[in-house]
Order: C-alpha cells, then structure tokens, then sequence
C-alpha cells in the first residue's frame, strides 16, 4: 500500500508543478499542460482506488481523504473526456 500512497503524492505534486504560476487562460491554451495535469488525475484515480479496493480498514479510518472523488474523476477523466 505504501507504493499506491507514493504514487498518489507524487502525482498531486506532479499536477501542481505543472501548473504553478500558470493563469487560468494559459492553461485552457496549453494542451500539452492540460495532457500531462489529466494524466497525473487518473494516476491519483488509479491508485486510489487500488487503496480502496484492497486496504478497506485504511479507507474508513482516513475517511477525510476523498477516496470516491479521487476514483470517481480518474472516471471521468478516462471515460468520458468528451465531457470534460
């Protein structure tokens, strides 16, 4: 489980690097940001859910992590992102 936590922080700072300093309107320019910020989302997701499915005593003793929102975006972000 240690693995899936790493993979989530550093996605999460992964994400934030690529944006930090960047304005709103530069990104929605930038498709190469918005590729990489998607793809670290779906790691996040992708872990999270890892976590989720295989350590359920950890899950609901960090419920203040928002386990469902992480796994539910990766969701969104692979399968429908022609909503986005």
């Amino acid at each position: 489980m240690p693995d899936y936590l790493d993979h989530i922080q550093q996605a999460a700072t992964d994400a934030r690097s690529f944006v930090e300093g960047m304005a709103k309107d530069d990104f929605l320019a930038d498709k190469r940001t918005q590729q990489a910020v998607i793809m670290s989302l779906i790691v996040i997701g992708e872990a999270a859910t890892k976590v989720m499915d295989g350590y359920v005593e950890f899950t609901q003793a960090h419920a203040d992590v928002p386990w469902r929102s992480m796994r539910n975006m990766r969701n969104r972000m692979a399968h429908g992102y022609f909503d986005i």
